[in-house]
């Protein structure tokens, strides 16, 4: 990931990831408010009841960047 002030660029790894933890590709994300935007819409869909599904909202949940 490439960040400058609140822009950014995804490299194809990180696309590949966010796509196997949320099968949506984040390919139109370009600043930190679009990317955290893109987390918090999938983050609902992910519920408590398994382990698995623990794990997967943390690490989604993880992708999300401070507003500095």
């Amino acid at each position: 990931m490439i960040r400058c002030g609140n822009k950014l660029r995804l490299t194809e790894e990180e696309i590949d990831l966010l796509f196997k933890l949320t099968g949506t590709l984040p390919r139109n994300i370009h600043t930190v408010n679009e990317l955290n935007n893109f987390v918090d819409r999938h983050i609902p869909y992910l519920d408590d009841s398994t382990p698995e599904s623990k794990l997967l909202k943390m690490l989604l949940s993880d992708w999300k960047i401070s507003q500095e």
